[in-house]
């Protein structure tokens, strides 16, 4: 109910903000929210320097075509991805770093429109005890709160849910282009053979792991997402 009620905040410019990265999860939550909920939404894609240009131009479409205001951020993240490069380990993986810029923008972003509440597509829970919650509170510079909502945790979504609104939103195929698990940035790809040789772990395990455990995809699905079979996978 704090997640998908009309107004977040009386005095808000709009209902809510849409953490949109250009991949399918967040292209599918922006679809919901707009077109099945009726609010008011602002799409935020913050762009690392390595969002391809199809990308952001597939999210300028979708926002235009279903009425949602679109707004672009930007950081420079080159130097964080070389010395990732060079020196690749399980404590410097360059994802991490930029989901902790990318969160701390768009609250800030959030917080200057009066906006108390960000939609995401990951698949997470801030908290297991004391009890399950999809919702997470960040504390901005200014002082202010904003809770980021994990939307396809919270409605219980499988991957099969995305495709209504991947299709209703003009989401772009071309965006399989991109090498990896990701469907909108050029750097899991760029760090998945390099850092899987030195931890002996696939960067998107712990990802797919919480896929999984969500129900958002099986066993076997996250398996063949990591290039392991089922039967091998088993044991």
């Amino acid at each position: 109910k704090r997640c998908l009620g009309e107004a977040s905040k009386e005095g808000a410019e709009r209902d809510i903000v849409v953490a949109l990265s250009g991949g399918k999860d967040s292209s599918a939550v922006l679809g919901y929210l707009t077109l099945d909920l009726g609010l008011n939404v602002t799409a935020v894609l913050v762009d690392n320097g390595f969002i391809p240009d199809f990308v952001k131009d597939n999210c300028r479409h979708m926002c235009e075509r279903i009425g949602a205001k679109f707004t672009m951020l930007g950081f420079d993240f080159s130097g964080d991805v070389k010395a990732a490069l060079t020196s690749p380990s399980s404590s410097n993986y360059p994802c991490n770093t930029c989901s902790k810029k990318f969160v701390s923008m768009i609250a800030d972003f959030a917080a200057e429109k009066a906006c108390g509440r960000v939609a995401l597509g990951r698949n997470f829970w801030a908290r297991i005890e004391p009890k399950l919650t999809g919702e997470k509170v960040i504390t901005t510079g200014s002082g202010a709160n904003v809770s980021f909502f994990s939307v396809p945790f919270l409605l219980g979504w499988v991957r099969a849910d995305l495709n209504k609104w991947l299709k209703e939103v003009g989401w772009s195929e071309r965006n399989l282009s991109i090498h990896g698990l990701s469907t909108n940035c050029k750097v899991p790809s760029m760090m998945e053979k390099s850092y899987h040789a030195a931890t002996g772990v696939h960067p998107e395990t712990s990802l797919l792991a919480n896929e999984i455990i969500c129900g958002f995809i099986d066993r076997d699905a996250g398996l063949e997402e990591l290039g392991v079979s089922g039967e091998s996978g088993r044991g």
